[in-house]
């Protein structure tokens, strides 16, 4: 292990930084993995539902791809993940394309991530149109998803394929259609 010499300013320390994560110094391999593992558990924190649907090592698989492709653009890793759902939607064109309902997980991602952003206060009132199919038994997913946001007010009468608007009221999350 080489001595690291301290830095004399700030961004001197950021070029060090920098050049020893493009090195893989085993300093920084700590960092990275700190860094890894904590995105990994914000994204298992955010898709509780999604992760109902899939084996644990899919959902594994897919969550460490999105945080080898999809870096941090926030500082609060309570809404990390904006673009999951994408991942999910593009799995039916892959070699699992038959291990999951891609298209309905990726809306159920959606709903959560939206949700999400409204719990932690990053939206009063948030709009969501329907995704790009027809979800016909969505009662199954929407009790699962009560279950895993149990502070969220999931309207009896919610049509999966209008238009959604999640609305934050005295720390509840309201889920109800666009009248």
């Amino acid at each position: 292990m080489s001595k690291v010499t301290p830095p004399s300013d700030y961004a001197e320390s950021l070029r060090n930084f920098c050049a020893a994560v493009l090195k893989n110094n085993e300093q920084v391999t700590v960092y990275s993995n700190n860094y890894r593992a904590a995105h990994i558990r914000a994204l298992q924190n955010i898709y509780l539902t999604v992760q109902l649907y899939l084996e644990p090592k899919i959902f594994s698989a897919l969550a460490v791809v999105y945080v080898k492709h999809y870096p941090s653009t926030q500082w609060d890793l309570n809404i990390y993940g904006d673009s999951f759902h994408e991942l999910l939607a593009a799995q039916t064109q892959g070699g699992k394309a038959k291990e999951a309902d891609w298209s309905l997980l990726a809306m159920i991602a959606r709903l959560e991530y939206a949700i999400g952003r409204a719990y932690y206060g990053y939206a009063k009132d948030e709009r969501l149109s329907p995704y790009d199919r027809t979800i016909d038994n969505s009662g199954e997913f929407l009790f699962r998803l009560r279950q895993q946001h149990p502070y969220t007010r999931i309207a009896e009468n919610l049509d999966i394929n209008r238009d959604l608007v999640i609305r934050c009221i005295d720390s509840k999350i309201y889920l109800n259609n666009v009248d």
